[in-house]
């Protein structure tokens, strides 16, 4: 049962490792579709936003979105796209053919030069800013006519040779790249620009640009910033996104295999466990009948061995005591042999004296163990007789045992004493190993001597050594300098390298090759801040003049054009206000003569005589001329109106208003409180001008004068009976004379 139950058990903790491989297998799978799920999320949704990006032609211009969305809605024709869209690079040539190309990358391809012209009519009519577009009938192609390119160190290719593209399309990119050299690193292109004298442009694979005359232009660039890595960008991902995710169709499926295979090898366990249960139940009953029959088994176990303890008990004294007599004769034996080998040792004693005096301590040292074991043995002995009268009294009937026992102890008394001789012979023989050793003791202080005139040649010899090994660190340390002086020197060569080239634009085999020395460092040097303070006088240097100068030339075209058309359109409007000055100034004269007329009636009427006139301060220019109104009431003499009293002046401003109604009538007029400043009988003379005016236009007046009131056709008044209620009461004067008889 114990064998089964250990065979289930080793199948058991088999299962347990199958299982836990198996469940670890799964984990370790698992973990690697979560990280193949991540990975391809991020794919996908860096994928995504870009192509929303693509979508929303982000990093295109205004007018190129909207030529572009024209283009899609069918509004114009001959649109083939932006020139970032019609061409493919590969990734390794993307940064310099975006640096290349620069802005010409929104540049928009058009069939020929009247679906440009259509496009450009629509932004301008539009307003939704410039394109650049380049028509592929009027484009011709701009290749380099230089050989032995490809000798150049660094060289990569022509730029229009790394472009992929439509062959309608070539000529323009043989326009806008045939001239442009891509090389590997900015040291190149500074070599390879100025054996061709600066003539073409030249653009590292990194971004930095050589233009044509030397100017330089570079930095740094965002990875994927442009409209062209973003496309090539786009492709990558999506090529990452399908390999990661038939990865993670394989590793699913492996999962999914290997969750299978752990719900096996769980199966397999449990049932292993459920053997294991069973055959332990059977195991405890087993047990429990082993466990009557091993009772039994003790209590007879127990009975033999108390009748055989006393025979042991016996026996086993006898046996020790015959142990104890071998041991003995074997040490007997043993000192004899080291005694002779002692003797040989004696022999050879010229081989070195200190061996000698060791060998004889070892010996004195084993004598005395030997008397001691013999006085242990004395004693055993004796203890052996009280033990065999012991016997003899407890065992009468083992006699002839006792008797051996006798005989062997009588026998192991003359080893005893045989070993006594022995000792005797081997202290005798030590004596003369004594008298030797002190033979060999002059000897061996001849040997100390000879040792220590060996130890001091061996210590001058290590001074020697020493002083050199001294010599050789003073000489390593002067070697680790100059090396550290070497590398400085090799450091600030460099460093100097590096100064001539960002400072001259010299390289060191330049540099040796112009053959310039110097004799006196002090007046170079003073030559040189001469020099440089003169070069700082000029001030900095734009390396981008060129793009820059593009770009303001082509916003000084823009704003030029724009000017043009603002100083047509201001030249035009001036006409235009001429015409209407002349125009105005024309009708106005007329009609202030008409005013003028008017009120001279009007200002007699209301006066009941005198004069009132309209004088232009300035009659040259008479639309911003300020006008004089000068009256002469009855009786007084003509002054400005300013100089007259508020009545009169009210009055003569009823006047001057009543004349303009007569020249040019309006519909309604409203006045508020005019009359207050005038007493009864101008109020009167007031309200019965207004009545004579009412034929053409209908007043309205705000008033608190009866005469005003008495004239009017319908009155209005706002009147509050309750706290906070106000009430229109409204009464048609011109009705309730009809019905009173009486003339309205």
């Amino acid at each position: 049962i114990r064998e089964r139950i250990s065979e289930y058990e080793n199948s058991l903790g088999g299962y347990r490792i199958k299982l836990q491989g198996k469940t670890e297998a799964a984990e370790k799978i698992r973990d690697k579709v979560n990280s193949l799920s991540r990975k391809y999320g991020e794919k996908t949704d860096r994928a995504n936003v870009l192509l929303d990006l693509e979508k929303n032609m982000e990093g295109f211009s205004g007018a190129v979105k909207a030529v572009l969305k024209q283009s899609q809605n069918k509004a114009l024709s001959g649109i083939h796209g932006t020139l970032s869209q019609l061409i493919t690079v590969d990734n390794e040539y993307s940064t310099a053919i975006e640096i290349a190309l620069g802005a010409a990358m929104q540049n928009i391809v058009v069939s020929s030069e009247s679906d440009a012209k259509r496009a450009i009519a629509y932004l301008k009519q539009n307003n939704v800013g410039r394109a650049t577009f380049l028509p592929i009938s009027a484009i011709k192609p701009r290749i380099m006519q230089e050989k032995n390119l490809d000798d150049n160190f660094g060289f990569v290719d022509v730029a229009s040779n790394l472009v992929e593209c439509d062959g309608q399309y070539r000529d323009i990119i043989e326009n806008l790249l045939g001239r442009v050299m891509i090389v590997e690193d900015i040291d190149c292109a500074v070599g390879i620009s100025k054996r061709y004298e600066n003539k073409y442009k030249t653009v590292t694979l990194d971004g930095q640009v050589i233009n044509p005359g030397g100017s330089m232009t570079g930095g740094s660039k965002g990875r994927g910033s442009g409209v062209l890595s973003r496309a090539n960008l786009i492709e990558q991902l999506k090529d990452e996104a399908r390999e990661i995710k038939n990865e993670l169709d394989s590793a699913q499926l492996e999962l999914k295999k290997a969750v299978e295979a752990a719900n096996l090898a769980g199966a397999d366990l449990q049932g292993a466990d459920a053997d294991l249960r069973n055959a332990k139940e059977e195991l405890i009953r087993a047990e429990g009948d082993d466990k009557l029959i091993g009772d039994k088994l003790s209590s007879f176990e127990a009975q033999k061995a108390a009748m055989l303890r006393e025979q042991e008990n016996s026996e086993g004294r006898i046996l020790l005591f015959e142990k104890a007599g071998k041991k003995a004769q074997a040490d007997c034996e043993r000192i004899k042999a080291e005694s002779e080998q002692t003797e040989n040792e004696l022999n050879s004693i010229s081989e070195g004296a200190s061996e000698l005096i060791k060998k004889r301590d070892d010996i004195r040292e084993r004598t005395e163990s030997i008397n001691l074991e013999l006085v242990t043995l004395t004693k055993d002995t004796e203890a052996a007789r009280q033990a065999v009268i012991e016997l003899e009294l407890r065992k009468a009937n083992q006699s002839d045992r006792v008797k051996s026992i006798n005989d062997e102890i009588a026998e192991i008394n003359a080893k005893n004493e045989a070993l006594l001789l022995s000792i005797n012979d081997i202290k005798s023989q030590a004596d003369a190993l004594r008298k030797r050793a002190a033979e060999a003791g002059e000897s061996v202080q001849s040997e100390i001597e000879r040792r220590n005139e060996l130890e001091k040649q061996t210590n001058e010899l290590r001074a020697d050594e020493k002083a050199r090994l001294q010599d050789k660190e003073k000489l390593s340390s002067d070697l680790v300098r100059l090396e550290e002086r070497k590398n400085n020197m090799k450091k600030e060569y460099d460093e100097l390298g590096d100064m001539l080239f960002e400072q001259y634009e010299l390289t060191k085999p330049e540099a040796e090759m112009l053959g310039i020395v110097i004799e006196d460092m002090s007046a170079a040097k003073k030559r040189l801040h001469e020099i440089k303070v003169a070069i700082r006088g000029l001030g900095s240097i734009n390396v981008g003049a060129i793009e820059e100068y593009k770009e303001v030339s082509e916003r000084y075209t823009f704003l030029k054009e724009q000017i043009d058309d603002i100083e047509a359109s201001k030249k035009e409007l001036g006409n235009i206000i001429s015409d209407l000055t002349t125009s105005m100034s024309e009708k106005f004269l007329t009609q202030f003569k008409k005013i003028n007329e008017e009120f001279k009636i009007s200002f007699s009427d209301f006066f009941g005589g005198g004069k009132g006139e309209l004088i232009l301060e300035d009659p040259n220019n008479c639309l911003e001329s300020p006008i004089e109104i000068k009256i002469q009431p009855p009786g007084k003499s003509v002054q400005n109106i300013n100089l007259f009293s508020g009545g009169e002046k009210s009055l003569a401003a009823m006047a001057l208003l009543f004349s303009v109604l007569k020249v040019q009538p309006s519909p309604f007029c409203i006045y508020d409180e005019v009359e207050a400043a005038l007493d009864d009988v101008n109020v009167e003379r007031f309200a019965k001008y207004m009545r004579r005016m009412t034929d053409k236009t209908q007043f309205i007046s705000i008033t608190h004068r009866r005469g005003t009131m008495e004239e009017a056709d319908v009155l209005y008044g706002v009147t509050m009976q309750e706290k906070g209620v106000s009430k229109l009461l409204e009464l048609q004067s011109t009705e309730l004379a009809a019905k009173m008889g009486l003339d309205a």
